[in-house]
């Protein structure tokens, strides 16, 4: 949210110093000033839709329900915290994949780090607490785990941030670009 708060600030600033005269020799053209005030607003109002439209972010400290799509099998990604402690991200499957009974051990020869078995044993825990719910319309995140409090949180999408900067910058190139074609033709 900042960054658009701060594109604001520019877009402002270059009008302001538009009117006063104060701008750098190759800003300096009515027409060009005009069209990076509009193509800087677009740009910022169009990343500010994105950003507040994102969700991203929220953090669930008292578990957390999705409700099942019908499209069927899909992965979201959380960043999870136990106890307060730093978060790590987790991708979880809704609903979960469908185990089937082949008769053949799952692959276990290879040696699992610390923080890949607590991943597994997290995401086998989610398996077993969906499975004790039983809901079809809803897929869980529990607030407990082993004892110890569990939050959930969305990550942030920085594609209206991304949005917003990149429509300051073209406004900047079209201003140069429409100062450079009038030299050009004079």
């Amino acid at each position: 949210m900042w960054v658009h708060i701060v594109i604001f600030m520019v877009i402002l600033g270059a009008f302001l110093a538009g009117k006063l005269g104060r701008l750098p020799p190759w800003a300096d053209n009515a027409e060009g000033q005009k069209l990076f005030v509009l193509v800087a607003l677009a740009g910022n109002i169009i990343g500010m839709l994105l950003t507040f439209q994102s969700g991203g972010g929220t953090v669930y400290s008292s578990g957390y329900r999705m409700e099942k799509e019908e499209t069927g099998v899909y992965e979201e990604k959380f960043m999870v915290s136990v106890d307060g402690k730093e978060a790590g991200t987790l991708y979880v499957q809704i609903p979960e994949k469908e185990t089937e009974e082949s008769g053949e051990e799952p692959e276990t020869n290879k040696e699992l780090s610390e923080e890949q078995q607590r991943e597994k044993e997290l995401q086998d825990m989610i398996v077993q607490y969906n499975q004790k719910k039983n809901d079809p319309r809803y897929y869980y995140l529990p607030d407990e785990w082993k004892g110890k409090h569990l939050e959930w949180q969305q990550p942030k999408d920085t594609t209206g941030s991304l949005i917003s900067g990149l429509g300051l910058i073209a406004a900047a190139a079209l201003v140069i670009a429409k100062k450079g074609k009038n030299r050009l033709f004079r």
